[in-house]
């Protein structure tokens, strides 16, 4: 399953996320994650669609809402080693897999600063898995 939150460097110089470490997991881990740029040009009625929506498969290939997404998709990078500009935000898109049910209760985001100091900032959507969706039934599951 795929989830995502913003991610931004606020500060004045560039970092690179040196690591990205699930938070509290319980038979589930973090099975990829990449940096989507955010959209800069709205959808034609005025929203802003981010690329992948929560809850697509990963990778999202045919889950794309529009062509803005998939061309947002298309210019993503593997977040782990990335260096974020200042004053720039991206959307970090993640998938959690699990074998039958699991959680997590966010991200823990290593990054490091241009002068080699480190810092830990943290996500806090929490994702559970279950094997079966609440109500659903095997025709719809």
């Amino acid at each position: 399953m795929t989830a995502s939150s913003t991610v931004r460097n606020e500060g004045p110089e560039p970092v690179t996320i040196i690591a990205i470490t699930p938070i509290d997991a319980h038979d589930a881990q973090l099975a990829d994650a990449d940096l989507v740029p955010m959209p800069t040009v709205p959808d034609a009625d005025g929203s802003f669609t981010i690329a992948p929506g929560f809850g697509a498969s990963y990778p999202p290939a045919e889950n794309l809402e529009t062509p803005a997404s998939a061309a947002l998709w298309a210019d993503r990078r593997q977040a782990i080693g990335s260096v974020i500009a200042p004053e720039t935000t991206w959307n970090l898109a993640y998938s959690v897999s699990t074998e039958r049910a699991g959680s997590i209760q966010g991200l823990a985001i290593d990054y490091e600063s241009a002068n080699g100091q480190r810092h830990r900032t943290r996500t806090h959507l929490a994702v559970e898995l279950r094997s079966q969706c609440l109500g659903s039934t095997a025709e719809n599951a």
